[in-house]
């Protein structure tokens, strides 16, 4: 029987993070639910100034033509397929079985650069993008908060669910899988997850991006 994952994502400095965590591991997760057989893993994503993981998100169920540009593409009524890539490693969203988001404010009270704050708001995007695309997902706080916010990744999930056009998308803060994403096409842009901003160029991007473990705080 494979294992059910749990995940806790937020910053390495959260207190609060720190102590769920530690608890979870000192009741090693054998069986969380009375009378039952299932094991849980603990996969703890933390990011912080000694933390930075490798994160993608991407629509599996798109088709690609070399010999047209991705706004061609023509979905009709696909539920969306989103594959969760975290450090290389892709995730079976069926043994993900619950999700602990919490936004990080702790990483910024040590380094108040402007660029630490960006980064928390990529980071609870990108998770919170992923959990509206998986139902089943237990998650903590409740869902339904999310859908009071506009969430980019998220508002192409539902345009493709009704059968609307949706360019080849990922969302990424890895910069090798954002490059070889973006070598099958002549041209690529990026746009805020959380919306608020203008589309830029990807390279022109990345050039004015620091990056560290091959990632940025770039979404």
């Amino acid at each position: 029987m494979h294992k059910k994952i749990i995940i806790i994502a937020g910053g390495e400095n959260d207190p609060n993070i720190q102590c769920l965590i530690e608890t979870l591991q000192n009741k090693q997760l054998l069986q969380l639910e009375q009378n039952s057989q299932q094991t849980f893993e603990l996969l703890p994503i933390l990011f912080g100034k000694h933390s930075t993981p490798q994160l993608t998100l991407e629509f599996l169920n798109t088709t690609h033509n070399e010999l047209h540009n991705e706004l061609h593409n023509e979905i009709h009524n696909e539920t969306p397929q989103i594959q969760l890539k975290i450090n290389n490693n892709i995730l079976n969203n069926s043994l993900i079985s619950g999700c602990f988001l919490r936004y990080d404010v702790f990483n910024w009270l040590i380094d108040k650069r402007p660029q630490v704050s960006a980064r928390a708001t990529n980071f609870h995007e990108f998770f919170s993008a992923w959990l509206l695309s998986t139902p089943k997902t237990l998650w903590c706080p409740n869902k339904k908060k999310l859908l009071t916010q506009t969430n980019k990744f998220h508002a192409l999930m539902v345009a493709q669910s009704i059968g609307l056009r949706i360019p080849l998308t990922i969302c990424s803060n890895h910069i090798t899988e954002i490059n070889t994403f973006a070598s099958k096409f002549k041209e690529t842009i990026v746009k805020p997850l959380e919306g608020g901003g203008y589309c830029r160029n990807l390279i022109d991007t990345i050039n004015q991006t620091n990056t560290h473990n091959d990632c940025s705080a770039l979404t």
